[in-house]
């Protein structure tokens, strides 16, 4: 049976995102709280009629957000980013007027796919961690060896479903690197249905092939392309932040995306900046480098870990950073609009794990980012306070 109203968002209904041993909503949950525990593979319908995905429908069917559903709540807030909710809303909003699709309050129908294989990745971004990046679980001397946690979720049972599928998010870890990308894209060419799907991928950049497999090449045919790729600051600052000795290729593998699209109306291609306290002057670096190209620029703000988040900033450098940033108001009123609140404990605690990842890395946080390095030198006086965790 339909139902006319619209709940607050529509993710239950129309996709689902799995972390290492829990199933929540979508990828913008908060998945330390009400979240599906297991760690079988649990089928669509299964946990779409799992009790603690039924209590998370009766509320947003009833018009209600939720606290986990906070990171689209700021989102919207504080910049003019689409969130993911909003992103969900405009799908169900095309496929009711496009095709013969109802939302209906007691069926799942598999419009977003967002199935992730594993968290391989070649990056050890800082505001990253284990669960969605391999070289992080290396670091930390997790799932075992390699560091790969696998999804024990079947990709088959997606495939299965892709009569349904409006739009296919490729994300990571890195996507590229993951079989079951290149495996979907292969069977929905294969099955002829490139032409109804679009595609949304969002890379670190370092990757344009797989095996013998080009990216550019296997994206031919599609309804609509999507390629973001993440970058928070540009040249040595961006190998501290996400990875060494990787900016040369990244910037190389852009121009080539950049080409590739310019007699393609069907592809966009964007940038996808994460703006925390350590890279709050630097970020602006990577707006300017687009800003006469034909590149969307997105951004949002690291939320977690709090650590880095932007509140952690003194008053005096948010004043700064509206000046710094006047030239994007977009981005500068959010300065203006960020209310000041430094947590010592919470500083310190990514500052040491930024230390851990910086024995891998050519350059250090001061050189880095000497714009906040001050923040840095004077929360790290307190590293040996064995109070901090």
């Amino acid at each position: 049976m339909t139902n006319k109203s619209k709940p607050a968002c529509y993710a239950p209904w129309i996709t689902t995102y799995e972390y290492p041993g829990k199933i929540v909503p979508c990828c913008e949950w908060d998945q330390n709280k009400r979240a599906i525990i297991t760690d079988s593979h649990m089928s669509l319908d299964e946990r779409f009629n799992h009790p603690v995905m039924k209590d998370i429908k009766e509320t947003l069917a009833a018009g209600a957000l939720l606290p986990q559903c906070r990171n689209c709540v700021r989102m919207e807030e504080k910049t003019n980013q689409s969130s993911v909710r909003q992103q969900y809303d405009q799908l169900v909003e095309k496929a009711e007027k496009q095709t013969d699709y109802e939302w209906n309050v007691d069926e799942f129908k598999l419009l977003n796919m967002d199935y992730r294989e594993s968290n391989l990745c070649n990056f050890s971004c800082m505001m990253c961690g284990t669960s969605l990046s391999s070289t992080h679980a290396q670091i930390e001397g997790v799932y075992g060896k390699t560091g790969v946690v696998k999804n024990p979720h079947n990709l088959q049972m997606y495939l299965d479903r892709l009569d349904d599928v409006h739009i296919i998010n490729f994300l990571g870890g890195e996507p590229l690197l993951t079989e079951s990308m290149w495996t979907t894209i292969k069977e929905v060419k294969r099955r002829g249905l490139e032409g109804q799907i679009d595609i949304s991928i969002v890379t670190n950049g370092s990757l344009l092939h797989k095996n013998e497999d080009s990216l550019i090449d296997i994206l031919e045919g599609f309804k609509y392309v999507d390629i973001a790729v993440s970058m928070d600051c540009i040249g040595d600052q961006h190998n501290y932040w996400r990875q060494k000795n990787t900016w040369a290729q990244l910037q190389k593998n852009c121009e080539i995306l950049y080409e590739w699209k310019q007699d393609k109306e069907n592809v966009n291609c964007a940038v996808r900046t994460a703006i925390g306290w350590p890279n709050a002057y630097a970020a602006r670096d990577v707006f300017d480098k687009f800003k006469d190209m034909d590149v969307e620029q997105r951004w949002n703000l690291i939320t977690g870990p709090i650590g880095l988040s932007l509140p952690m900033l003194p008053q005096e450098d948010l004043e700064k950073l509206v000046e710094h940033w006047k030239d994007h108001p977009e981005v500068a009123d959010m300065f203006a609009n960020t209310v000041s609140s430094p947590n010592v404990f919470e500083i310190m605690r990514e500052i040491r794990s930024m230390d851990k990842i910086q024995e891998r890395r050519d350059i250090k946080f001061q050189d880095a980012f000497p714009d906040v390095a001050h923040i840095y030198n004077s929360t790290s006086k307190n590293k040996n306070n064995p109070y901090l965790g």
